[in-house]
């Protein structure tokens, strides 16, 4: 269990090589952070909390004297084991989620900062998530740009159609999350219980103006995503056409050579057909008239 204790304006904690110590117990005032739910048995938040964390969804709940936050700490915001749920009262405040994530995040506090309150936290715990968003955002646009060149290059490439799919699904996913993240911001800045300063609102509003700017940037790559697709399913369809007017000039061409064949093929007594140079005729005729009908094809540009 990670703890950070504050009492009144003076911040203590041990602190070594980086490093917080484990304390025995939570005192009925101050911050922690905590692994493990279990550790606030006995507790009278103990609970509700509980109750709560069984809710995987990322949401605000606002309670008298307390708010309940469950906020995610990484891009896969769907994955509830990456979810930090927060207790929050004017007396005692709860974080708790996986230790590697706390472990790290401690280590980015200003621990011998006496200003740092509860709202400093929040607002670098959505710093770190606006961070990480953004640079997941940029990973999948350029995802996307290769996606795009391999659908268009080669429309006929295995499952594309699928990647597509599935690359369209992670970001709706990523939208409602994300749309329940900027519910929690919103809802931190109406302060219905009075837990945050003025500044700390300032802060919150801050954070949400780059939640913002990722949030837009998401829905121009939900648009890009659905280019593609309208994009691939143009030149799906461009493939099939050129494959039914190869198919059709081919029938265009045989068609005056079966008319021939079957000219000659009918139980008529012709005079040609006794003659020596009747077959080299009808061959040299046959090549006249598949050289005619490339030509004229070609002139006309239909292929």
């Amino acid at each position: 269990m990670y703890a950070l204790f504050k009492k009144g304006k003076s911040m203590i904690y041990k602190i070594e090589k980086d490093q917080l110590h484990k304390v025995d117990k939570v005192a009925k005032q101050g911050l922690f952070f905590i692994d493990k739910i279990e550790y606030l048995d006995g507790y009278e938040e103990y609970p509700r909390f509980v109750e709560s964390i069984q809710n995987h969804n990322i949401r605000f709940e606002s309670h008298l004297h307390f708010d309940i936050l469950v906020l995610p700490n990484s891009i896969h915001m769907h994955k509830s084991k990456n979810h930090i749920y927060v207790y929050l009262s004017k007396d005692r405040s709860f974080f708790c989620g996986n230790k590697k994530y706390f472990s790290s995040f401690i280590k980015q506090l200003p621990l011998d900062d006496e200003s740092m309150n509860i709202g400093n936290i929040i607002q670098k715990l959505l710093h770190s998530i606006s961070d990480e968003v953004y640079h997941h955002l940029s990973d999948l646009e350029n995802k996307a740009l290769q996606l795009e060149d391999h659908v268009i290059n080669d429309p006929m490439m295995k499952n594309a159609n699928k990647n597509i799919l599935a690359f369209r699904k992670n970001l709706l996913r990523m939208k409602r999350d994300y749309n329940n993240l900027l519910d929690i911001v919103d809802s931190l800045i109406e302060n219905d219980n009075g837990l945050f300063m003025e500044l700390d609102i300032k802060h919150f509003n801050i954070e949400k103006d780059r939640l913002n700017r990722n949030y837009n940037h998401l829905l121009s790559l939900m648009e890009y995503i659905t280019e593609i697709r309208e994009a691939y399913q143009s030149a799906v369809d461009n493939r099939l056409n050129d494959i039914m007017k190869l198919f059709t000039i081919i029938s265009a061409i045989f068609l005056p050579l079966t008319l021939l064949v079957g000219w000659y093929g009918m139980n008529l007594r012709m005079p040609e057909l006794d003659w020596v140079f009747s077959y080299p005729l009808v061959i040299v005729l046959s090549i006249i008239i598949v050289v005619f009908c490339i030509y004229y094809f070609r002139k006309k540009k239909w292929f």
